[in-house]
């Protein structure tokens, strides 16, 4: 086309700012989005590692020892009563044999110095002195126990002989015969039946808490675990957490199916 002249697109200043401004304000975006992606996940991070290291804190502010998910062949579980004073009563060891579906119990003196603030340190100086490894603790004062058993249910026991005690900070009064024992005088009567001191009478104690499990330990309770397991997780001080207490669900079930093994385990002798 004769007299045709291409018109030159002339890029001015004011072109070239507002689309390095475009460009500028895309890179921000795209910035800011992955800025918020990474902060989101760190945080995520941050809390679930926060609560999980709150939830394995024990009462001396260590941490539990929290297994990786497998179940082990042996576990023992340590009972650690309490009086309304703050007083460690006793220790009470409950045996689990994953493999055999047997269980122990066994009853021992308290460690000098047993602070109740520190169930950790307990469980530390009752393995180093029983000899025994120690997976777990529960520790519960006697206030405590009333709701422990309101969960669980009473025991019930064939009295052959009146009892009247009067101690320091307890009593305890029960007529000759067949009833059901819940809070206060459950915990008293165990006490009460330990309270030589000797190992022969801590045996008495282990049997008598065997005999309890034997009665509480049902096919009912095991069905219901997981909320009694809430419910019980309440009424004390702990480091097992509901993780420990599916893995091992399955054994208290086969348990129940047939006559349950429980029997006393002596880890002292009279002294």
């Amino acid at each position: 086309m004769a007299g045709y002249k291409r018109k030159k697109i002339r890029l001015t200043k004011k072109t070239k700012d507002a689309a390095t401004k475009k460009r500028e304000r895309r890179f921000i975006g795209v910035f800011l989005i992955l800025l918020i992606i990474v902060a989101s996940a760190s945080a995520a991070t941050y809390f679930k590692e926060k609560a999980k290291n709150d939830a394995g804190k024990d009462g001396d502010g260590k941490l539990a020892v929290i297994d990786d998910g497998s179940r082990k062949d042996k576990v023992n579980i340590l009972f650690i009563p309490v009086s309304s004073d703050g007083e460690v009563l006793y220790l009470c060891v409950f045996g689990i044999d994953t493999q055999n579906k047997a269980y122990t119990v066994s009853c021992v003196a308290t460690p000098e110095d047993a602070d109740p603030d520190r169930p950790l340190d307990i469980l530390e100086k009752a393995e180093t002195k029983y000899g025994i490894k120690l997976d777990r603790y529960v520790l519960i004062t006697r206030d405590d126990f009333k709701g422990f058993m309101q969960v669980l249910g009473g025991y019930t026991v064939n009295l052959k002989n009146r009892i009247d005690y009067t101690g320091k900070d307890f009593t305890l009064s029960l007529p000759a015969g067949k009833r059901t024992l819940y809070g206060d005088l459950f915990f008293n009567y165990v006490r009460f039946t330990g309270l030589g001191g000797s190992a022969h009478e801590r045996e008495e104690q282990a049997k008598l808490i065997a005999d309890y499990i034997r009665q509480r330990l049902t096919k009912e309770t095991v069905e219901n675990g997981d909320e009694i397991f809430s419910q019980l997780y309440n009424t004390c001080t702990t480091n097992i957490n509901i993780t420990d207490f599916n893995k091992y669900q399955s054994v208290f079930e086969a348990s129940v199916q047939k006559k349950l093994k429980i029997s006393v385990l002596n880890l002292e002798n009279d002294e």
